[in-house]
């Protein structure tokens, strides 16, 4: 993985220690943006997002963990205003299929200038 050091916990102070990095995709984009248009815009749908394990994958009736579970959701959000609630899981996003939460994330990482129906 290739990635742009962001924090680093060290109790020493020294450079040794759990690091944080950006991905380089990520980091990439930033910087087109930022040429493009001056300024940075992310996407994102307000909710909380877990992975479901064996046992959660059950009580959902899935034959196997995938999807991400909805562990909150934002107030007036635009997760809200489409109908997501608690508990609900979200199986695919923009026609890709989620396999963990972490696949939601990425895949609302580009806003939408308008929503689809």
């Amino acid at each position: 993985m290739v990635g742009i050091n962001s924090q680093i916990y060290s109790r020493s102070g020294g450079y040794q220690g759990v690091s944080f990095a950006i991905p380089i995709d990520v980091a990439m984009d930033v910087g087109r943006q930022l040429q493009a248009k001056g300024h940075v815009t992310r996407g994102r749908i307000g909710v909380g997002i877990q992975d479901l394990d064996q046992a959660l994958a059950e009580s959902f009736g899935l034959d196997v963990p995938r999807g991400a579970l909805v562990s909150n959701v934002e107030k007036g959000g635009p997760a809200e205003k489409a109908g997501l609630r608690e508990g609900d899981v979200i199986l695919a996003f923009d026609g890709q299929t989620i396999d963990s939460g972490g696949a939601v994330a990425g895949g609302c990482r580009q806003p939408r200038t308008q929503a689809r129906p």
